[in-house]
């Protein structure tokens, strides 16, 4: 069974985890898995490529995306901290994608932990 046939299954059975670490190659398979994945959870079309990704920083108010210029710093992460706390706009999740997660610095991987050892309810 392949990844997007999991997620497809956990998302109908409501069963999603609170994070899900996607890991692979290619890179960019991976993150077209995870702009479908957001769109499911949305429920919405996000026009996203990696062209775009570049220019437009708001696709959707509950979604964000992080990618690294060489790494992602832990400047990136505590955008991402406040962005936990706020409630959803359009839809009933919010979402973030890291995009090249590998590339994280030791500071920012630290802070993420955080976060996920210490999840809201949406």
């Amino acid at each position: 069974m392949d990844i997007e046939k999991i997620i497809s299954f956990l998302i109908k059975k409501n069963k999603l985890p609170q994070s899900i670490l996607i890991e692979g190659k290619p890179k960019k398979q991976i993150f077209d898995i995870s702009l479908k994945t957001a769109e499911k959870l949305l429920d919405t079309r996000l026009n996203i490529n990696e062209e775009s990704l570049e220019e437009t920083l708001y696709f959707h108010p509950d979604l964000k995306i992080i990618t690294p210029e060489k790494y992602i710093k832990i400047e990136q992460i505590r955008l991402l901290n406040e962005f936990c706390y706020l409630t959803p706009h359009k839809s009933k999740n919010k979402l973030i994608i890291i995009k090249d997660a590998d590339r994280m610095t030791t500071e920012a991987a630290n802070a993420l932990l955080k976060i996920l050892e210490e999840p809201l309810e949406n």
